[in-house]
């Protein structure tokens, strides 16, 4: 009798480590990840999941979420409802922004506005010369929409498929020509160019940010000569920082020793591309072209020899891909900026003495596609694992706003429950006997 008791025993402890085994594992399932966070008083949790592809995110002033993918836009409303308010094949959206109850999008070389109470779709802008390689990226502030658009080419020189880099301002070129279908910079694949020619601007261009006025309905290029904005925010002064990466060792320029980036964006500059990168020229001992040979300029009468010299300069080339700024102190000190190392799968924060600290380690599979700061807290968008984290002070709870998530996290815990009660009452009345 004993014997078979403890034998019961033996198989309602295995039964019940089996049983936990799985809770937990739905439980990670279901939590997706990981995430160490190297400050004991923040906490991080799942707002939403099942958002896999996404590509940016924005809220607005009522708590509702909205959430762009490639061809729609989808609305998670405050009370946990979801509808989508954008959905359509010819849509190939990559960035999100909000004011006054419209939501801005662009979608290939468009940028639209839908009025979110009518789902009304208005055309602001066409023609943008949006690159394929790079996203263009929207923020707002006071009003006005800054677009980062990323360069067409690697250092100026297009390749054979690759369209070529689209000017904002009137340039002189050097004359340069590159690989066997003779190539000039700023010029279509094939096309090559004379020095001393002047090649024209087209008052938007590749490789700037532009301003949006809202209130107006007009456009300006705020900065030129930036490669590639991977990331921007606004600080607490209203200044614009941006993570922007690197020259690549690649294509018929290839550009051997470069970095990525944390600039502060100021209105008229112009930062430098393809003929510096980090406020150095390339032609400086610092950079190597094709072979370990010295790279040549392809401008002439530059806009300036003296290019703004970035705030942080990233040990890493295109690891860069994601930045955000505390504008005020939610999570530290106010105007930290916060980026996202995709190399190392690790944010850091950059402080306004230039120190970099590890501020939290995400797993392997992360890929953070926006990370915003929305009421006291950091947000990131996961498009890989599909969930929308955030990171804040409150307590460390795993909040999973997905109703068919917790139903199914509940019923098993409750199936387990029952089942243990079920086996222990069997196991005493047989003793009993």
């Amino acid at each position: 009798m004993k014997k078979r008791y403890f034998k019961g025993m033996i198989r309602l402890i295995i039964v019940s480590i089996a049983v936990t085994a799985c809770v937990l594992g739905v439980t990670l399932i279901l939590k997706g990840y990981d995430i160490k966070i190297n400050d004991n008083n923040l906490y991080w949790s799942i707002q939403y999941k099942g958002l896999e592809g996404a590509r940016d995110f924005v809220s607005d002033n009522q708590g509702n979420f909205y959430v762009a993918f490639k061809d729609k836009i989808l609305l998670i409303s405050n009370k946990g409802d979801t509808k989508y308010i954008v959905k359509s094949k010819k849509y190939d959206i990559s960035t999100l922004s909000w004011s006054h109850d419209n939501v801005f999008f662009i979608s290939q070389k468009f940028l639209y506005k839908i009025d979110v109470k009518n789902k009304k779709i208005t055309e602001l802008m066409k023609d943008l010369p949006v690159s394929y390689a790079h996203k263009p990226i929207m923020r707002l502030y006071n009003d006005k929409l800054y677009i980062a658009i990323g360069s067409s080419t690697n250092s100026g020189v297009a390749e054979k498929g690759e369209k070529q880099d689209i000017l904002p301002y009137t340039i002189t070129s050097k004359g340069k020509i590159f690989g066997e279908a003779k190539t000039g910079a700023f010029m279509s694949y094939g096309e090559n160019v004379e020095e001393g020619s002047k090649i024209k601007g087209k008052g938007i261009g590749n490789a700037s940010v532009l301003i949006y006025d809202l209130k107006k309905n007009s456009y300006n290029t705020m900065a030129w000569g930036i490669r590639s904005v991977e990331g921007m925010e606004f600080n607490s002064m209203g200044n614009l920082i941006a993570a922007v990466s690197g020259m690549e060792n690649k294509g018929l320029r290839p550009i051997k020793g470069d970095n990525d980036y944390i600039y502060i964006i100021r209105d008229g500059s112009w930062y430098g591309w393809p003929d510096y990168s980090g406020g150095d020229p390339v032609e400086s001992p610092r950079f190597l072209g094709i072979d370990d040979t010295r790279v040549a300029f392809v401008m002439d009468n530059h806009p300036t020899t003296n290019p703004p010299a970035p705030m942080y300069i990233h040990k890493y080339l295109s690891s860069i891909k994601m930045l955000t700024v505390d504008k005020d102190g939610y999570l530290g000190k106010k105007d930290f900026i916060y980026f996202f190392d995709s190399t190392a799968k690790k944010i850091y924060t950059l402080n306004k003495k230039g120190a970099v600290t590890e501020f939290a380690k995400l797993g392997i599979a992360s890929d953070i596609a926006s990370m915003k700061f929305i009421d006291e807290k950091l947000y990131l968008l996961d498009r890989k694992n599909g969930n929308v984290i955030s990171i804040g002070t409150e307590d460390n709870k795993v909040i999973i706003k997905n109703r068919k998530a917790f139903i199914l996290l509940a019923t098993i815990f409750i199936s387990v429950l029952i089942l243990l009660k079920v086996l222990y009452e069997n196991l005493k009345n047989k003793h009993n006997k």
